[in-house]
């Protein structure tokens, strides 16, 4: 049996989507089949730009020494400092790092984990888990505070109309807030995939009485199934990247270790 042709569209798109190049003279000009050929096309050659370089992902950095904003990249390089962020969350890690030397330095870590669960092989291996490690045991840290392996959550979110996804490195104070959400969405049926998620932050204290800015999550708006199928295919074609990232110094070296619940 021959399969049949799929049946071409017959309605035009009204709106021209998001980052293609044309005037909205020259799209109406196009046919519903033309349309849909120029979303294909395009769709193609955005994923061939970045194939075969190396990908640097933008960061929003969570607030550090008494801050009460996050830094988030703008179109200028300039960082702007925002009370909220809300983007669909496509990865998340859990990390690990060891610095050998009493402070964290601007070299790679002595030990690192990109699952938090085995790290990787190399000299400077410290134990077959994570979990067997005396440096991630609490307590280890610095004076007696924290864990001296210092444990991030990388989360990955496609913020509104961008193309490639932006990291938030999450300190070991939030893991369990996020954690938290993550399992509230799944009981309400609901998927990280399937709304955006708005990043605030709250005061917070520790069991010693030590004030610090916490997590705050809560769901923003619910996605079609569309820009479901969207964001998967983008988180797709950026999986190994992100999943290779890694800890690094940068994320680590000013976090303050009396704010982590002992």
């Amino acid at each position: 049996m021959v399969p049949s042709t799929p049946a071409a569209p017959t309605t035009a798109l009204a709106v021209i989507p998001h980052g293609l190049p044309f005037s909205e003279e020259e799209w109406a000009a196009l046919s519903p089949t033309e349309q849909q050929e120029a979303i294909a096309f395009f769709r193609e050659e955005s994923a061939a730009t970045t194939e075969g370089v190396p990908i640097t992902f933008s960061r929003v950095k969570y607030p550090t020494s008494g801050a009460s904003f996050w830094e988030v990249p703008s179109v200028t390089g300039e960082a702007e400092a925002v009370k909220e962020v809300e983007g669909v969350v496509v990865f998340k890690q859990l990390m690990r790092g060891y610095w050998e030397s009493a402070e964290v330095t601007n070299t790679p870590p002595t030990c690192s984990s990109n699952d938090g669960v085995e790290p990787k092989p190399g000299p400077g291996r410290q134990a077959a888990i994570c979990t067997a490690c005396p440096h991630s045991q609490w307590g280890s840290g610095k004076e007696g505070r924290g864990q001296a392996c210092k444990q991030r959550l990388a989360v990955f979110f496609l913020r509104e109309n961008e193309e490639i996804p932006t990291l938030l490195s999450l300190p070991p104070t939030a893991i369990k807030p996020f954690g938290a959400y993550a399992v509230g969405l799944r009981q309400k049926k609901s998927a990280l995939i399937a709304v955006t998620t708005v990043f605030g932050l709250q005061d917070a204290t520790n069991s010693t009485g030590i004030k610090y800015k916490g997590l705050a999550l809560r769901m923003g708006k619910p996605l079609s199934f569309a820009d479901m199928k969207r964001a998967r295919a983008i988180s797709d074609a950026f999986e190994s990247a992100m999943a290779q990232r890694g800890i690094q110094v940068d994320e680590v070296a000013d976090e303050h270790p009396e704010a982590e619940v002992l």
